[in-house]
Parts: structure tokens; C-alpha cells; sequence
């Protein structure tokens, strides 16, 4: 399927008129100087394992990792080209000879040469199916399973061979191509077509290969199936760029043709019937090129006369600097009536005809671009504002040290300026200064809305400009008010007119609903959760976010937010993964081509279109580069197997052949690796684990080598993968090894260290055996020395006896008057334990006397209990009965008061029920009592607002919001848990004395204060009111029952004592303050 396309876009290529492009896709030198070799690059071949194999006029350069090693091939060998089969076999051919490459078991590449009796210079080498075809001027010689054939020209001068699918063809000079059959050269049919030579092969697949003919330069079609050549007309236009530059060689990469060419570089042919010259013009090394091919990750590979260079033509970037004309350090980008422009520190670009050309009459620095309906502004801080016209700059005003511009959308734009303050110009490119405020050095202004706009200004914060109908005023920020100090704020507007700030620790917005103070005025994004400091800023016209920041290693990086939904974003910032790092300057997303921005930095300036298809997933290797042991090389990069095809194949795995066994005074191991995803390999990073010594594989990390020290006898693994920058693996490699034990730790060594040591041990043994014998003879003496002192001490012994008898005899006399006070003191003794005796009978009496006493008064505490029920019980039924004939009382007064409506009765009638409701509610009181004395609490989860909205209601003949103000107040935002009856008496009781005490002539208005909080697990409710207060000797028992605490009091006395028992059932506590006639606080302490 993918030949099948590709054929399609080749014959649209060919058959179209082709216009040059104007694309400078990331391109990389690597100079002869660099690679310490000299001119003249002439081949390359990538092969499968990774690495890039370069002909080169003094020999053969490897690439792998990020070293070019060079290869002398024979003394004074020119490498004329390379060819790589399917089979991963690379064959050279030099000016002297031809051959292939191999490797040795260290892993050194080799060179075996193909004998041949001529002595000839190799042009070309092709390759088809099992076949390898060297061209010479005079032969060609087909390779095919170790054997040589060689087939003489006819005419003594080969040119060119072309491989097609299933055929080689040969072309001498002046004369028809001919093709290979059966070890020998038949014509094709068109016999009568002789080109001089053939100078590319495009393309080769489906049957057919095209090619340039010389010295017309036409395009051809060889069709295998008939034999037949075809010329295809080509664009006038880039034939003569073809022929005016040489063509040399041509490859195909994906859509896209590359053609080498000896005088303009490489030129690019896209699907898009575009063209353009990889040239000296923007950034390739040098314009005369040979040998061209791809790595696996699409890259165009270039040899060149002056070293070799890298392109990334199949990539979504491009990059203009200094090479393009351009100044390195760029400041902004904008697209205006169709063009692109930048400004720099010197001076300001348009992009014309596919060059940069320089704008006349405005140099120095240029911050500002704008667009006012169709006219282009740009705001020049050391000469004032212009107006953009082509590539013209004519000045509109002399405005002081204008920074920036921001355009509204009633025609009108916003300016601001250093020394003066704040600028307005319309579409008549008329000013009008709004605002005089000395500002600082604006950066970045952002137009909101209609009455909104903001404005940051350089190392000092921001300013929101409040736009009015000829003036503005302005509010000022910074850091106090939330904001993150940064040099440099991008301000951004999202939907629904959402201004966003970039700073230091991520996209921050406007707080609504700030503090007073206005500490937090400014919050972070809630739903672009970014930390990192955000440098810079865009949104495009999609809503999608496109921002600077900085990665792990301190790099600035590009990131794309893409919007998804209203307040949803996702990370989308893989292709960008490729951008260098520099300092960004502007992000500019492009407003005429959807998912295209541009980037200004201090490297140049750079489009990144993501329209573009490529592939971040292309497989790639990890390539074991060089393995060391201090000095030594113990592996040289390249494994080699043998086949029945003739040369051997490079492998990217390890054959046993390979693995090395070194001595334990090897035992330091150094290993150097790297990928061949060359694109931007600096940013490539590796894991990776030594089996047996490694915990764990390591984390990922761009270093490119690994060492290992004092490693253990054994057989180890060294498993290594890598990563692109684009975050995809590449395949693993491995290095498998042996260290050998040393010698002492061999099992003959480990014999005689068991022998030796037994033999040490006798010779110990016998020593210490004959030392205990010399020892023995030496005590034999010591002892007789010291039976002589011994009987000379039994003499001084004896003497000392006697003496020591004499003095017993005292010592005995003094123990009998001993004795005798004893005996004395033993019965004074028996005196005090009678005595004793005597007081423990009396105290045994005492205690039984307390037992009894103690008995009587338990059952007295047992009686007074059961009459305390009793009582209790009786006042509950007498209430509870009592309230039957108050209900009939107040119902026969009511119903008096209808049928004796005279005045006199009408007032005792009153008199009558308002003591029936006041019986009523002294009877209510008591059961409540009761009540509480005998009810089991039950704790559930309580919202104490929605008790007291209840009690509001239940009093409403008490209260009304113009006489008494409520306030509540909670830190708890959850539930209390307590009995709901309980607390509901408690809060209603003390609510009730609030509104029945309020002070008549207190000049501030009646309030009551309600506050919760919770403080080491305890709830504490407080409840203040500025009523007439309590005095302060009667504190102590307002809490008694009947007690009343005022004159004004016509209750029962006993609402407090209700609060008291119902706090104490739910296990808390009251407390009262109060200041008479000013204010009353209860704090109540409840259980958490």
C-alpha cells in the first residue's frame, strides 16, 4: 500500500509544475576540522544496527554515539562507495581494491578484500537479491557467495549502474543501457537512446527506476516488464535547476526526494510540488555534495567536500538565523496584511520573496508589534511608534520610550510608555494620553474588554488599567497581592475574557473572591495545575495554550496545552520536544494557519507547523559503543556472524563467541554507549542495570557511559535501553561478561590454605606443649621457696594466737554484761506489746461501731432516694394532671370574655388566664425537670444554626429583627454530635433571658452573638447578648432553682437550672460572665 501511494505522489510530482519553497529545515555540520579529517566525503550507508558508516578520501569514519572514529583502509585508499544489504553485510570499494567489512572477537572492525588479477578503480557498487555488483571503467564484477565474476565492457568506459526490482543495468558512455542476464550484458529495447551518462536513480520500486539523463538532464522511466525507457516531461523551471546544479545522487524518504548535486547542495522535492536547495545559503556546510542517505529516524544524511551534515527534512520545524541574514537574538513575530515580520536588537525583517529583507528607516530595538484594523504598528523604544508599510517604516508620533501595543476592539489601541504613562491611538493614528503615571518599563499589555485591560511591567508586577471614555486610572500589583515576583510577566486571555498571567510558579488568575486585606488577589489556575515557572506565554485562536518553561536539567523547553473543553486542557507537547535550548523571547502562534507558531529566540527564530505527519515512534537501537578495563578495550563496538552469502553480517546482539572472560584484576568495568536516534541526540537518555550488582535498573538520565569497580568473580549481564527525545524506547542491547576468581580463590588454593593452616596448628600445639613443660619445672622451684616462707609465717601465727586468746578472755566478760542489759530490754519489750494488744482490741471495737453507723446511714441515703423518686414522681403526675383544669380554666375565661364583654370582667378574666399561663408554664418547667432527670441521652449529628432558626420561630412573640439582631458565627464546618432535646432546652432557655432581658436604655441596638468552635476536642458554644447584664454577687446562684437574679423576672426561676441539668447530663459545663447593665456571655463546653 505505502509503494502504491508513494508511486501516486512521484507521478503527480513529475507531471506538475513545481514552485520553489522558502524552508530551512534544523540542519548539522559536522566540519573536517571537527572530525580531524580531511575534505572530500564521498559515501554513506547506515546500517541496521545504528551505526553510520562514511567513505571518506583518506579512508573509511564511523559514527557511533556521538564519536566519528576513523578507519584507514589500505595505505593512500580512497573510499569510492558503500553498500549495505538486507542482510546488514557492508561492502566498500577504494581506488585500489574492494571488499567488506568484519569484525574480530574484541569487536574491531575489519576489512577483508576480494582478490581480483585486475588492479582497478571501483565507481559504483549495487546490490541485488544475494548479488553484489562493483563497477569499474574497464569490468564489472558480480560477488555472489564467495565467488568473483567479471564481466569486461564492451567499450572500456562503465559509467553508471542501475538497479531496478529484479534487474542490473549497465551504462557505458555513449552507449544504450544494458541489462545482466545470465552472467551476461543484453540490450534493452530502446537501443537507439544514448545518453551520455546517467547521473541519479529517484526513484526504484513497482518494476521501474527514474533517472537524469546527461548532458539534458531529462527524466526517464526503465520498465522491467518491458524493457523499455520512457522520458517523462519535467517542469521547465526545475529542470534548469537541475541541470544548472549537477545532480549526483538521489533518495527517496518517505514522500520526499533528496537529490545530491555538485554545485548547489541537495535539492529537496516535496509531495506539495514544492522545491528548495539545502545550501550554503541556509547553513549546509558546503554546496558540493556526493553520497546521501537516511537513518531510521528519517534524517538526510550528507557528504559533502568540507565534512558531513545532518538534516531533519521530514520534520515539523524550521529554524532561520544569522546564515539566513537574520540577527541571532529576535525579539518578536507578528503576521500583518499577509506578511511575516520580526524585530530584533538592530533592526526589523520582512519575509519577501523567500528572502528576509530588512524594513527601511527604523533601526535600534523594536519590543512592540501590532495590529490596528489594517494598519501595522511597531513600538520602538529609543524613537518612538511607526507605521509598518511593506518593507517602509514611517513614524506616527513622538511618544517617549513605547514598549508594547495592544489594540481594543473599537478601533482602537492601547500604548504605554516609560516616561509618560499610558497612550491611546486610533485609527486616525491619533493620540491621546489617558493616563500619566510614570509606570516603569512596560513589558506586556493585554486588552480584556471593553473597560478592562492589563499591563506588566518589568521586574515590579502589574497594573490593571480601568479604561474609561477618555481617560483611564490604574490599579497597581505585585507581589503583596499574590502575584509571584518574576522579571517578566506574558499576560494571556482565555474564554470568557479570563486574563491569565504567566510567572514564576505557574498561570495565575484573578481570586474572586479575595481576602480584605488582598493578600490573595491573585490565585493559581485551578485547572492548569503547572509549577514550574512559565517564561512565556500564547494562546492561539483555538483556545490552545503555548508556553516556555524549564525541564529536570534546566533547559527551556516549549509546551502546548491543548484545549479540550471550557476549563480542560491536556498536555500535547510531544513534537516539541525538538526545539534547542535558548532563551525564548516571543511565542507567536500564527493566526492565519491553524497549529502553526512561531518562536523568536536568542538562536534565531523557528516555525513549528504540527499539520506536518511524523512519525515519533520510529524504531531505533541502543548501540553498546566501546567496553573498557582501565586502559584496555575489551570490546570495540561491532559483532560479526557468518553466513552462506558470503560476507558476514553485523548483529546488534551478543554471540557467545563474544563474551569476554577476564582476570579479577579486571575487575573495573567500563562501559560507553549511545542510540541512533540521532535526531538531537544530546537530549537521548539511558537506563540501565548490571545484573547481580544493580538493585534495580537506574533512572533515566542523559549520561552515555557507566563504570563499575570491584566487581565480584562471577558472570555478569549489563542490560542497556535508551530513549528519544520524543520519549520513544529504542530496542536494548546487552553486554554479557566473565570475571575470573583469582587464584587464591581457586579450589587448589582454597586445599593448600586448609592444609597449611593444619599444619600451622601442630606446629603451635608442640610449641605451646613444650613451653607448659619448661613452665612446670620453674613452679617446682617456686613452691619450695614458698614452703619455707610458709613455716616461718606458722611460728609469727602462733605468737599472734596467744595474744589473740588473752584477748578473747576480755571480750567474754564484756558479752556477759552484754547479756545482761538484754534481758533488761526484753521485758521492757513484753510491757509495750501488752500495751499494744491492748489498743488493737479497742480498735476493732471502733470499727464495728463505724460499720453499724455506716450501715444506718447507706439505708437512710437508700430511703431519701426512694422518697426523692417518689417526689419527683408526684410533682411530674401533679404537673402533668394540674394542666387539664389550667387548660379548662383559660378555656372558661376565653369563653367569659365573649359572653360578659363589660370592662371590669374583662380585666379580672385577663388577670385570671395570665396566671393560668404562668401556672401553666411553671408546671411545664417541673416535668421538663423530670424529664431531663430521667431521660438517656442520644447523641446524634446536630447543625446548631438550624436549632436556632427552630427557636427563632418558637419565640416570635419576643422577637423581631428591628429590636434584636442575631449573629452567628461557626469555624466548625461540620456537625456537632449531641442529644437534640437537650441542647434544643439549653440554647432556647438562654435565647429566652436574652430577649427577656434586654436593657431598655442601652443606646446601641439589642444583639445576641452566637459562636461554635471546637478547640482540643471540645465543642465550645458561646452565647452573649448586651442585655441589663447580672450582678456580680449573684452569679454564683442564678444557676439554682426558683432563684430569680432580677425584679423585671416574672418566670419560675427555673429556666437556668434547666440549662445547668441538661449541659451536666450531656457531660459538659457551663459558665457565666456578665457586667451589669453592659453585656452577659454563657460558654458552654460540650464533648467532641
Amino acid at each position: 500500500m505505502r509503494i502504491f501511494i508513494t508511486l501516486v505522489i512521484a507521478l503527480f510530482i513529475i507531471n506538475s509544475c513545481f514552485s520553489q519553497s522558502f524552508k530551512a529545515p534544523f540542519t548539522t555540520n559536522l566540519s573536517t576540522d571537527q572530525l580531524n579529517l580531511s575534505p572530500s566525503n564521498i559515501d554513506l550507508q547506515q546500517e541496521s544496527t545504528g551505526k553510520i558508516f562514511i567513505g571518506n578520501i583518506e579512508g573509511l569514519i564511523v559514527k557511533s554515539g556521538k564519536n566519528y572514529e576513523p578507519f584507514n583502509i589500505n595505505q593512500n585508499s580512497v573510499i569510492n562507495g558503500l553498500f549495505c544489504t538486507s542482510l546488514n553485510q557492508i561492502y566498500f570499494a577504494s581506488n585500489k581494491s574492494f571488499g567488506y567489512f568484519k569484525s574480530n572477537l574484541r569487536g574491531q572492525l575489519k576489512t577483508q578484500f576480494i582478490e581480483t588479477n585486475a588492479e582497478t578503480r571501483i565507481r559504483r557498487i549495487q546490490g541485488l537479491n544475494d548479488s553484489i555488483v562493483f563497477l569499474s571503467r574497464e569490468a564489472l564484477y558480480i560477488y555472489h557467495k564467495g565467488n568473483l565474476k567479471e564481466l569486461k565492457s564492451y567499450s572500456r568506459h562503465n559509467q553508471n549502474i542501475l538497479v531496478s526490482e529484479n534487474k542490473i543495468y549497465v551504462k557505458e558512455v555513449n552507449e544504450p543501457i544494458k541489462y545482466i542476464y545470465n552472467d551476461k550484458l543484453i540490450l534493452t529495447k530502446d537501443t537507439l537512446f544514448k545518453p551520455e551518462y546517467l547521473l541519479a536513480v529517484p526513484f526504484s520500486f513497482g518494476g521501474k527506476s527514474y533517472f537524469f539523463s546527461h548532458p539534458d538532464y531529462e527524466l526517464f522511466v526503465l520498465n522491467d516488464s518491458q524493457l523499455t525507457i520512457k522520458n517523462i516531461f519535467l517542469d521547465r523551471l526545475l529542470r534548469n535547476q537541475i541541470k544548472k546544479s549537477i545532480p549526483y545522487n538521489a533518495l527517496q524518504i518517505d514522500s520526499t526526494l533528496a537529490i545530491s548535486t555538485r554545485k548547489e547542495g541537495v535539492l529537496i522535492l516535496e509531495e506539495d510540488s514544492t522545491y528548495y536547495f539545502l545550501n550554503e545559503s541556509n547553513r549546509l556546510i558546503s554546496n558540493i555534495t556526493a553520497g546521501i542517505t537516511k537513518d531510521t529516524q528519517d534524517n538526510l544524511w550528507i557528504s559533502t567536500q568540507n565534512g558531513i551534515a545532518i538534516s531533519e527534512i521530514i520534520s515539523r520545524w524550521q529554524h532561520w538565523n544569522t546564515s539566513n541574514n537574520l540577527p541571532l537574538f529576535i525579539n518578536r513575530v507578528i503576521k500583518a496584511n499577509g506578511n511575516t515580520y520580526i524585530s530584533s536588537m538592530e533592526d526589523m525583517f520582512l519575509k519577501k520573496n523567500d528572502k528576509w529583507v530588512k524594513v527601511d528607516n527604523l533601526k535600534g530595538r523594536v519590543f512592540g508589534l501590532g495590529v490596528l484594523d489594517s494598519i501595522f504598528l511597531a513600538a520602538a523604544p529609543d524613537q518612538g511608534l511607526f507605521q509598518i508599510k511593506d518593507s517602509v517604516a514611517v513614524k506616527v508620533t513622538d511618544i517617549n520610550n513605547p514598549w508594547t501595543t495592544d489594540s481594543y476592539e473599537n478601533g482602537k489601541t492601547i500604548i504605554p510608555s516609560e516616561d509618560n504613562g499610558v497612550y491611546v491611538l486610533d485609527k486616525n493614528l491619533k493620540t491621546k494620553l489617558i493616563n500619566n503615571t510614570k509606570i516603569g518599563t512596560p513589558y506586556t499589555v493585554k486588552y480584556i474588554n471593553d473597560s478592562t485591560a492589563w499591563l506588566s511591567i518589568k521586574w515590579e508586577g502589574l497594573y490593571k488599567i480601568n479604561l474609561k471614555q477618555d481617560t483611564a486610572t490604574l490599579e497597581f500589583f505585585n507581589e503583596k497581592h499574590g502575584i509571584p515576583k518574576t522579571s517578566e510577566i506574558d499576560i494571556i486571555k482565555l474564554e470568557n475574557n479570563l486574563a491569565v498571567f504567566a510567572t514564576s510558579k505557574g498561570f495565575y488568575q484573578l481570586n474572586p473572591h479575595p481576602n480584605k486585606d488582598s493578600t490573595d488577589f491573585f490565585i493559581p489556575v485551578p485547572y492548569l495545575n503547572i509549577k514550574k515557572p512559565i517564561l512565556k506565554a500564547a494562546v492561539d485562536n483555538q483556545q490552545n495554550i503555548w508556553y516556555a518553561t524549564t525541564n529536570s536539567y534546566n533547559e527551556q523547553v516549549i509546551k502546548k496545552l491543548k484545549h479540550l473543553a471550557p476549563n480542560k486542557y491536556e498536555d500535547d507537547s510531544q513534537g516539541l520536544q525538538r526545539f534547542p535550548n535558548q532563551i525564548v523571547n516571543h511565542i507567536y502562534p500564527d493566526p492565519d494557519e491553524v497549529g502553526v507558531i512561531w518562536i523568536a529566540g536568542t538562536k534565531g527564530l523557528y516555525k513549528y507547523d504540527e499539520n506536518i505527519d511524523v512519525d515519533f515512534t520510529l524504531p531505533f537501537k541502543t548501540i553498546m559503543n566501546r567496553v573498557s578495563t582501565g586502559d584496555s578495550i575489551i570490546f570495540h563496538g561491532f559483532y560479526s556472524v557468518e553466513n552462506e552469502t558470503g560476507a558476514p553480517s553485523f548483529v546488534d546482539y551478543q554471540p557467545d563467541a563474544y563474551i569476554p572472560t577476564l582476570s579479577y584484576s579486571n575487575n573495573n568495568i567500563k562501559f560507553e554507549f549511545s542510540s541512533s536516534a540521532y535526531t538531537y541526540e544530546e537530549k537521548n537518555t539511558y537506563s540501565y542495570y548490571l545484573k547481580g550488582v544493580d538493585e534495580s535498573w537506574s533512572n533515566w538520565n542523559r549520561r552515555t557511559q557507566k563504570e563499575y569497580s570491584n566487581l565480584a568473580p562471577g558472570k555478569y549481564i549489563f542490560q542497556l535501553k535508551s530513549k528519544n527525545l520524543y520519549g520513544t524506547e529504542g530496542k536494548p542491547t546487552s553486554y554479557t561478561f566473565i570475571i575470573e576468581a583469582p587464584w587464591y580463590l581457586t579450589t587448589w588454593a582454597k586445599i593448600f590454605f586448609i592444609v597449611a593452616g593444619l599444619l600451622g596448628i601442630w606446629v603451635i600445639v608442640m610449641l605451646y606443649n613444650y613451653r607448659l613443660r619448661k613452665h612446670r619445672k620453674h613452679l617446682k622451684l617456686l613452691v619450695a621457696d614458698r614452703t619455707f616462707e610458709v613455716l616461718s609465717q606458722k611460728k609469727e601465727i602462733e605468737l599472734q594466737y596467744k595474744k589473740l586468746s588473752e584477748q578473747t578472755e576480755e571480750l567474754k566478760l564484756q558479752s556477759e554484761q552484754i547479756e545482761l542489759k538484754n534481758r533488761e530490754l526484753e521485758e521492757s519489750q513484753e510491757e509495750v506489746l501488752q500495751i499494744n494488744d491492748t489498743l488493737e482490741e479497742l480498735n476493732k471495737q471502733l470499727e464495728k461501731k463505724v460499720e453499724k453507723r455506716t450501715a444506718k446511714i447507706k439505708l437512710t441515703l437508700e430511703k431519701l432516694k426512694q422518697t426523692n423518686k417518689e417526689l419527683d414522681t408526684f410533682i411530674y403526675k401533679a404537673s402533668h394532671d394540674l394542666k387539664g383544669p389550667l387548660s379548662r380554666i383559660l378555656g372558661l375565661a376565653s369563653l367569659a370574655k365573649i359572653e360578659t364583654p363589660s370592662v371590669k370582667n374583662i380585666q379580672y378574666l385577663d388577670m385570671i388566664e395570665h396566671t393560668s399561663k404562668d401556672m401553666d408554664l411553671l408546671l411545664s418547667k417541673l416535668t421538663q425537670v423530670h424529664e431531663i432527670f430521667n431521660q438517656h441521652p442520644k447523641i446524634v449529628p446536630l447543625l446548631v444554626e438550624e436549632i436556632i432558626e427552630e427557636i427563632k420561630l418558637k419565640l416570635n412573640y419576643l422577637y423581631s429583627s428591628e429590636e434584636s439582631e442575631f449573629v452567628f458565627n461557626s469555624t466548625v464546618n461540620e456537625p456537632i454530635y449531641a442529644d437534640h432535646q437537650l441542647l434544643y432546652t439549653v440554647l432556647f432557655n438562654l435565647i429566652e433571658n436574652s430577649l427577656i432581658y434586654k436593657n431598655p436604655d442601652a443606646q446601641e441596638p439589642h444583639q445576641i452573638k452566637v459562636s461554635i468552635s471546637k478547640e482540643g476536642g471540645q465543642i465550645n458554644i458561646k452565647i452573649k447578648d448586651n442585655g441589663i447584664g447580672i450582678k456580680s454577687d449573684l452569679l454564683d446562684a442564678i444557676f439554682d432553682m426558683f432563684y430569680r437574679a432580677s425584679d423585671r423576672s416574672k418566670g419560675s426561676g427555673l429556666g437556668l437550672y434547666l440549662v445547668k441539668i441538661a449541659v451536666e447530663k450531656m457531660k459538659g459545663s457551663i459558665q457565666v460572665e456578665s457586667t451589669y447593665l453592659k453585656h452577659t456571655t454563657f460558654n458552654i463546653k460540650l464533648p467532641g
